[in-house]
């Protein structure tokens, strides 16, 4: 095999994986900044191998920014600032799928998180819908 052959396997390869790339983030984070939105209700829901209370849909309430009944579970996606903060870090840890889906105002309405195809159970999925101005 010729190395250009090599190069391109490589090249595909490095294309692969479900990601969200870092630009989408970036995108979606300044959408929801123009939106000046700091208080509103958003419903989150957490959908994981928990207990079933764990994965109920909850409408959190943000004031000026800060969620006042985030429950302590879901105290990562509180604020949509929070859940985009949780995309990130997600990222960073380079889970073995992640996907993400945006609303075009840049709430995270879908992230899917598996850390590791080796592992059973490890994988959640969070949804954030509702977003309204309060």
């Amino acid at each position: 095999m010729g190395k250009r052959t090599i190069l391109l396997v490589l090249l595909v390869l490095a294309g692969c994986g479900g990601g969200t790339a870092v630009s989408d983030l970036d995108q979606a984070r300044a959408s929801w900044r123009a939106q000046g939105l700091r208080s509103y209700s958003v419903t989150v829901q957490k959908i994981c191998f928990c207990p079933e209370e764990y994965t109920r849909p909850v409408t959190i309430t943000v004031r000026d920014g800060v969620a006042t009944n985030a429950p302590e579970y879901l105290a990562a996606y509180g604020t949509v600032e929070k859940a985009l903060d949780a995309v990130e870090s997600a990222q960073k840890g380079k889970p073995d799928t992640l996907t993400v889906s945006f609303a075009p105002q840049g709430w995270p309405t879908s992230l899917y998180v598996d850390p590791s195809k080796a592992l059973a159970d490890d994988e959640y999925r969070v949804l954030l819908s509702a977003v309204t101005p309060l």
